[in-house]
C-alpha cells in the first residue's frame, strides 16, 4: 500500500574517482590468492562495487554503492508481470542521520538475448567462476551500465531494444562523473523525446525490508519501470 509510481525526482550517480571504469569481483576474497576468506551464501550472483566509489543522493540521503545481485527470475512482479531477471543495486547511507538502512535499486530484464547491453554479457562469463567462490574479476565500463540503465524509455522496452548507444568515449575519465539523472539530462540521445519516461525519472518507490535473510527493515527500494533486454 505504500508503494508510489514516481516521476520526480530524477535519479542518479556520481563517480568520486578512478573515472567510468570498475572491477567486477566477488566478495569475500583474498585480493591475492584469489580464493575466499569468507563463504557468502547469498541468493543470486553478488558483484562487489564498493571499488567503484559510486554515489548517490536520494530525499535530501547520501549513498554509496556497495554491489549489485542478479535474481533470476525477478522477485518484484508489475502488474502481475514477472521478468526473468532484476538486478539489485544496493546503496548503503554515508554518515549518521540518515533514516534508511539502505537505498536498493531494481532494473528488470526481459529476454532479448540478441539485444541485450554486452556489459550483461561480460556478467554472464563471470558467473560460472563466482559459482567455485574464487576471486573472479574483469573490467567493464560503469558508465555504460548506469547510462544504459537510467535512459531506458518506455517505448524501447515494449520493443526489446536498448535506448542508449554506449560509446567508448562516453566513458568520464575525469572525475567527478555524472551518469545520468538530472544533471545529465544533456547525455540523452536526440532521438528520445523528453515526454518519453527513461528510468531515471520514472520509477515505483516504496518503504521495504532486504530480500535476504534476516531480512532487516528500513529500506528505500527504487524499482524502474522500463525493463531492459
Amino acid at each position: 500500500s505504500n508503494v508510489v509510481e514516481e516521476h520526480l525526482p530524477p535519479f542518479g550517480w556520481v563517480g568520486t574517482e578512478g573515472g567510468g571504469l570498475f572491477r567486477m569481483k566477488t566478495p569475500g576474497t583474498d585480493q591475492e590468492t584469489g580464493y575466499p576468506n569468507v563463504k557468502l551464501f547469498v541468493h543470486g550472483n553478488k558483484f562487489d562495487m564498493s571499488e567503484a566509489h559510486v554515489e548517490t543522493m536520494y530525499g535530501g540521503n547520501h549513498y554509496k554503492l556497495d554491489h549489485f545481485v542478479l535474481k533470476t527470475p525477478a522477485e518484484h512482479t508489475v502488474n502481475g508481470v514477472r521478468y526473468p531477471m532484476e538486478q539489485q543495486l544496493v546503496h548503503l547511507p554515508v554518515g549518521d542521520n540518515n533514516p534508511f538502512n539502505a537505498l536498493i535499486v531494481s532494473v528488470f530484464f526481459s529476454e532479448h538475448p540478441l539485444n541485450s547491453p554486452s556489459y550483461v554479457e561480460k556478467l554472464y562469463h563471470a558467473i560460472p567462476c563466482m559459482g567455485e567462490g574464487k576471486h573472479c574479476q574483469g573490467g567493464f565500463s560503469f558508465a555504460e551500465m548506469a547510462r544504459t540503465i537510467l535512459y531506458q524509455t518506455r517505448g524501447a522496452s515494449k520493443w526489446g531494444h536498448v535506448t542508449y548507444d554506449f560509446h567508448p568515449m562516453d566513458v568520464c575519465k575525469v572525475p567527478p562523473c555524472v551518469f545520468g539523472g538530472s544533471i545529465g539530462d544533456a547525455s540523452i540521445p536526440a532521438w528520445v523525446s523528453p515526454h518519453e519516461r527513461a528510468n531515471f525519472r520514472s520509477y515505483f518507490k516504496y518503504q521495504g525490508s532486504f530480500a535476504t535473510p534476516p531480512c532487516e527493515e528500513g529500506v528505500q527500494w527504487l524499482v524502474l519501470s522500463n525493463a531492459l533486454p
